[in-house]
């Protein structure tokens, strides 16, 4: 559980600086992954906490990966026509 809360710890302070670079939702996302990651780790037995935690983690990596895809789609340059 240490090693979670290190982990915690370092998504706190790179969330500042993130939200320069994330939607709204992505950091929602992570918010929501500190409240209950916090209360998870706290609270339940380390099997739980584990299987909790994974869960959290995969749960916020999914929209924030989705988000940072579709603001990349944003930004792709159309492809260009070759000239013989």
């Amino acid at each position: 559980q240490s090693a979670g809360k290190e982990a915690l710890q370092a998504i706190r302070e790179l969330m500042g600086p993130a939200s320069v670079f994330l939607s709204d939702k992505a950091i929602h996302s992570l918010h929501e992954l500190v409240i209950e990651h916090w209360a998870v780790a706290y609270e339940s037995n380390p099997k739980d906490y584990v299987d909790t935690a994974k869960k959290l983690v995969g749960e916020a990596t999914f929209v924030v990966l989705a988000e940072a895809k579709n603001e990349l789609a944003k930004w792709t340059i159309p492809s260009m026509p070759v000239s013989s």
